[in-house]
């Protein structure tokens, strides 16, 4: 079913998107600041540990955000087409990101700490 975009569903979907990829950003800077410091089995996803043996740990990082930035043409084509849903999923990403990036820096500052 066609969904009507209006001005509100497109500036929620501008807003999530960027908070999508800033979110994916921060992903990057906390895992990286987490594995430098410490060591690969501290990175519980494992498609990203694969990556980080296969490319090393910056190569990584980039080669698995490259593929969200992959994903933007694919949300705005479903966007178009089942707004709601993309909204949904975009909004549960943001608050699932928000719990990895701050789990990532607690964990950083623990590391840290032992460290000092």
């Amino acid at each position: 079913m066609m969904i009507l975009i209006n001005n509100y569903s497109l500036q929620l979907f501008v807003i999530l998107l960027a908070i999508f990829y800033l979110l994916n950003f921060l992903d990057a800077h906390s895992t990286y600041l987490v594995v430098n410091n410490s060591s690969l089995m501290n990175e519980k996803n494992p498609i990203a540990r694969f990556c980080f043996r296969i490319f090393g740990l910056l190569k990584g990082i980039i080669c698995l955000k490259f593929i969200t930035v992959l994903l933007l043409p694919l949300m705005i084509s479903f966007y178009r087409e089942e707004a709601n849903e993309i909204l949904l999923t975009l909004l549960i990403a943001d608050i699932l990101y928000v719990y990895v990036v701050l789990n990532n820096y607690r964990i950083f500052l623990k590391i840290k700490q032992k460290l000092s």
